[in-house]
């Protein structure tokens, strides 16, 4: 070891801590050296950092397979022409043991209406390649697209932010689309996300599957976990539940997620698809072997966690809240479906989603708003809204002219939330409530950031609905 020169430890890639700081170590106090010493330290210590993060994020033994099972569907080719069969692709979540990965879970899926890898907004195919999930997103209400809750992936990663601007399907790639999801719902194609089925519904739209691997994801670090996306896996990668994967399978599975770096799209969807199956030893051990016991990490059939079980419960409870009056800071003097009558306020609350309010102020109109009175106060739990001029349907040319929210503050007793987060489809919000305030009488919604429309930069909004338990409940 070098011997201490000055007084001073020899340098080590460490971090330094509060309690290695010290006058004689700090710049300023006299001692060049010292000062060298501390800034090489702390530059290390950030490297090193920097090296282990990926790592730290991959702190958990659950992976996700997402397998198409569509080797021959054709590029580009929408579902109905393709040679896709309804139902059968999977998600296969996987618990790394050693050097092996076994089956613990798997769920019959369905994913966008188009096939090929998600390369443009509105392309409506599912993201290929290697991702990983971001957070729970618990603000659904019970609809056809999403059901309760979905776990969204971190689409578009570094690999689709530099892809050409023209995609694979020769559309111009003006935005490359966000807010991938898992969720449940009817069991019809997506835009793009990918839709867990329920092998026994109970209920007009599948949740139950989603809400199992929302509790899942919810036990790994920061809610992070690796989901691989292709086309079609290898036999070797599709074992029964509670066996392992072929050897084949389970060296490339160790090669990407493992990887310094993410590995790009082709290296993952060639990997898994030509991954070696099981030899005549593999299958004779699994004949011998009986399945490794996974309890720990796979919940029975019908557990669900707390967290998902209140939020059944809870959104089963909530109900519509009487909205009296709207009135707002400026009103557009064209809209509706003749195009003859103002973007009023009270456009918001009179059910038609063919009616919508637009504020009239230069640019997309940030800080414009809407306030909302109750016919009664009530403690509001979640606001809906229908974003955008819904005038002939969701994503209509009406809805691509005009401008509509990415954020919005939702002010309830002088306490504003910010609710930034995107659904997996732009044109409905939800917007949960946490405020700790009790019942009121007045909401504002203000827009605190929007994109323009292709046509014009009036900022609409055609519905919005207000949800508050029921008089008597508490959250």
């Amino acid at each position: 070891m070098m011997a201490k020169e000055d007084g001073h430890p020899p340098f080590r890639c460490a971090a330094p801590t509060h309690r290695g700081f010290s006058r004689r170590s700090l710049p300023g106090a006299g001692n060049f050296r010292a000062w060298v010493f501390w800034h090489l330290r702390l530059a290390c210590a950030v490297l090193v950092t920097a090296w282990l993060a990926p790592r730290a994020a991959l702190a958990t033994n659950l992976v996700m397979l997402f397998d198409k099972k569509c080797p021959r569907c054709a590029q580009c080719a929408y579902y109905t022409a393709s040679k896709r069969k309804p139902g059968a692709a999977t998600l296969t979540l996987f618990a790394r043991q050693n050097d092996s990965f076994f089956a613990i879970e798997r769920w019959s899926a369905t994913y966008g209406s188009r096939e090929g890898s998600k390369q443009c907004w509105r392309d409506f195919r599912t993201p290929e390649g290697l991702y990983y999930t971001q957070y729970v997103n618990e603000r659904h209400r019970e609809h056809p697209q999403y059901g309760f809750v979905s776990v969204v992936l971190d689409y578009p990663n570094l690999e689709d932010r530099t892809e050409p601007n023209r995609s694979a399907c020769g559309e111009d790639c003006v935005h490359l689309g966000a807010a991938i999801a898992i969720h449940g719902g009817f069991s019809g194609p997506t835009n793009g996300c990918i839709r867990l089925l329920d092998s026994d519904m109970r209920s007009k739209i599948h949740y139950r599957s989603a809400l199992r691997l929302a509790d899942l994801v919810r036990t790994a670090p920061q809610e992070r976990l690796p989901v691989i996306s292709v086309p079609v896996a290898a036999a070797g990668c599709q074992p029964e539940i509670g066996q392992p994967v072929s050897n084949g399978c389970a060296a490339i599975l160790r090669q990407l997620l493992d990887a310094s770096e993410r590995p790009l799209r082709a290296v993952v969807t060639r990997g898994l698809a030509s991954a070696a199956d099981y030899t005549a030893a593999e299958r004779a051990q699994l004949v011998r072997a009986a399945p490794v016991a996974v309890a720990p990490t796979r919940p029975e059939a019908d557990q669900l966690s707390p967290v998902s079980a209140q939020l059944l419960a809870r959104q089963g409870r909530l109900a519509p809240v009487p909205i009296a009056a709207a009135w707002a800071t400026s009103e557009a003097p064209v809209c509706g479906p003749s195009r003859d009558q103002p973007c009023r306020a009270s456009s918001l609350i009179d059910g038609n989603p063919n009616t919508a309010w637009c504020e009239n102020v230069d640019g997309v109109g940030e800080g414009e708003s809407v306030l909302l009175e109750l016919k009664e106060p009530r403690k509001v739990a979640r606001v809906d809204l229908r974003n955008g001029s819904w005038q002939g349907g969701r994503f209509s040319v009406d809805w691509v002219r005009n401008g509509r929210v990415t954020e919005l503050d939702v002010v309830t007793d002088g306490f504003p939330e910010l609710c930034r987060r995107l659904e997996a489809d732009p044109s409905e919000w939800s917007c949960a409530s946490s405020s700790s305030s009790g019942p009121t009488k007045y909401i504002r919604l203000r827009i605190h950031r929007a994109v323009r429309g292709e046509l014009s930069d009036h900022t609409c909004i055609s519905d919005v609905t207000v949800l508050a338990e029921p008089e008597g409940e508490s959250p």
